[in-house]
């Protein structure tokens, strides 16, 4: 039996300038999950900024938990079909400046700091079921690894975006932030994980000319039975020792990896998968051959409570 699981895992990394100016990581990560929604996000606070890793730790929070709350009113305001171009163009407009508008009132909520020493860069990604919702503005990459045949690509789902020089970009807090905010909708058909990357990793993982390099897709694959919390050091030793011998920023990322396995009896990684699953409410049998696990899902109650009460669920071999 198959089972397919979505794990995460993040990891921020302070860069060598900031280290030699006894300097935080303006970068910032976020995750949440809730009733079959998943949402990733990133901020890359302004260098120029004193207080910006606190604004990008505001608008990460605030678009995650926006969205959880509500994936399916975005997924549908953003929906083309049925529009004419002018209508669809203009929703979208009023769209951007709703979204962009809800993260400036959570930053001016902040005290005693002036809305542009919070300005951060924002990436995000949302899935729920086979749809999700993609949206970014500023610098740094979104990337999405698709299966197909049992053969793993890496395609590049928003770009980079700099004002004329790579290093000029675009803000949640600049007075046109909207017009430069990109957000868009899909299926994710084949899709089984997404990285958001700041723009550190990005100088060397990202060419404007080839898109991402295909070894990213190893930073997928390698992830694969290992549980999040070990896999965090994984990638911190990977940014430490290797991309940061490239990039002196800040360096962080962000995965959402829809993990496919076959059951078996290996015991410390049951165990691990166990204290995500509470309940027969968190599986759906796609065949009878596959089980999709989402801990994403809140059980009124608890019916595992052993390993052997949930492979006698599952009828795990």
């Amino acid at each position: 039996m198959i089972l397919e699981n979505w794990k995460q895992t993040a990891i921020e990394v302070t860069g060598k300038d900031h280290l030699a100016l006894n300097e935080v990581c303006q970068d910032r990560t976020y995750y949440v999950k809730n009733n079959g929604v998943h949402v990733i996000a990133l901020a890359d606070g302004a260098g120029s900024r004193k207080r910006s890793e606190i604004g990008a730790m505001i608008v990460t929070k605030k678009i995650s938990e926006f969205l959880v709350k509500n994936f399916y009113n975005v997924y549908m305001g953003l929906e083309k079909s049925g529009k004419t171009e002018a209508v669809y163009l203009e929703e979208l407009k009023t769209f951007k400046k709703f979204i962009i508008n809800i993260l400036v009132n959570e930053l001016n909520n902040y005290p005693n700091v002036p809305l542009n020493e919070l300005s951060s860069t924002l990436l995000f990604f949302a899935i729920k079921d086979d749809k999700y919702i993609v949206g970014h503005i500023g610098d740094g990459v979104i990337g999405g690894v698709f299966e197909e045949s049992e053969t793993l690509t890496i395609e590049t789902l928003s770009e980079p975006h700099n004002g004329g020089a790579p290093n000029i970009t675009f803000f949640v807090t600049d007075s046109d932030a909207y017009e430069n905010l990109r957000i868009g909708s899909g299926e994710a058909i084949n899709l089984r994980g997404v990285i958001l990357m700041s723009d550190g990793p990005a100088e060397v993982m990202y060419h404007k000319d080839y898109g991402l390099d295909e070894n990213v897709i190893k930073i997928f694959e390698n992830f694969e039975r290992i549980v999040p919390d070990k896999y965090e050091q994984i990638l911190k030793t990977f940014l430490v020792e290797r991309i940061a011998k490239f990039s002196s920023d800040d360096l962080s990322l962000n995965i959402l990896f829809l993990e496919s396995i076959l059951a078996n009896n290996q015991e410390q990684y049951d165990l691990n998968l166990l204290k995500t699953i509470k309940a027969k409410t968190q599986i759906s049998f796609k065949s009878q051959y596959c089980v999709h696990i989402d801990s994403s899902i809140k059980p009124n109650t608890r019916d595992f409570l052993t390993l052997d009460e949930l492979r006698r669920y599952l009828k795990w071999q």
